[in-house]
């Protein structure tokens, strides 16, 4: 069997300069962006951000609405994504905003019934 082709080498200016392991803090204009790794969601790498003072969560492609849509990759699995829901309840309220990846926007109500497959 042939072994794969090489991976394409970035440039260095193309690679991140400030990375995390677990959590990370980035002030923008006068706010606070919470980074938090979310471990075996989607893939093993993903993040969301919570911006507190806004009430706003951007959950990447952690959001799991609808869960059947999910495929997982590179890690991801169905206990890690009903894990990542079960923070987002805890941490939002009926009036935080939610900016998914992809899709609509879900709701804390598609949450909670996620939560309970």
């Amino acid at each position: 069997m042939a072994s794969p082709a090489p991976r394409h080498q970035r440039p260095q200016d193309a690679l991140p300069s400030d990375t995390y392991t677990n959590f990370s803090k980035i002030r923008l204009r006068g706010r606070v962006a919470d980074l938090k790794h979310i471990e075996n969601a989607h893939t093993d790498g993903d993040t969301y951000v919570w911006f507190k003072t806004a009430n706003l969560l951007s959950t990447g492609d952690t959001s799991p609405w609808p869960l059947s849509q999910y495929r997982f990759a590179n890690g991801g699995n169905i206990r890690g994504m009903i894990a990542a829901t079960e923070i987002y309840l805890k941490l939002t309220n009926a009036k935080t905003r939610i900016a998914p990846g992809h899709a609509r926007s879900p709701t804390r109500r598609r949450w909670s019934s996620t939560t309970r497959c």
